[in-house]
């Protein structure tokens, strides 16, 4: 019986690979590789090769903001003589009147809070506003819940008499 003779294989790199359909198909060395060859592979996966887009952004991220500091300090608007009106507190284009340290009621910094747990808690419901057929009833559940507990906060807000204005 006489050997059928196969198709020589494609040679690519110094590598020669086996036929798709043989049992395993693994890559098979022809013949050694060069020095050189390794030392440029060795490069190409070295470190500085893989960060050396990420060092070059922050190469310019610094020339950047030290290029903006020093125009801002070069090209500064400056008054050409020192004046009492320059040193005075500006309040709307009126003249101040009165001392510039007034202490506030509390309530104010309260209602300001409140004002921004309430902001918060919109922010947080936008975006479940625009996915709410999508997240579904375990969404709809989350949703219900992180509301609950802002409205016990302000339960006891109310129950504690910190909105009652005086």
């Amino acid at each position: 019986m006489l050997a059928r003779a196969k198709p020589p294989t494609p040679f690519r790199n110094g590598i020669r690979r086996l036929e798709p359909w043989a049992a395993s198909a693994r890559r098979v060395r022809s013949r050694p590789r060069r020095a050189a060859f390794d030392n440029a592979t060795r490069f190409a996966t070295s470190t500085f090769v893989q960060d050396y887009p990420l060092i070059v952004f922050l190469a310019v991220a610094v020339v950047m903001i030290a290029g903006m500091l020093v125009g801002a300090k070069v090209f500064a608007v400056r008054a050409r003589r020192d004046s009492v009106l320059k040193r005075t507190t500006y309040e709307c284009g009126e003249s101040p009147a009165g001392m510039a340290w007034v202490r506030f009621h509390a309530r104010y910094y309260v209602v300001a809070l409140f004002f921004l747990l309430f902001d918060i808690e919109a922010a947080f419901l936008f975006p479940w506003g625009g996915n709410a057929r999508a997240l579904g009833v375990q969404g709809l559940v989350a949703v219900a819940s992180f509301v609950a507990v802002v409205m016990l906060g302000w339960l006891w807000a109310v129950r504690k008499g910190a909105l009652k204005w005086q």
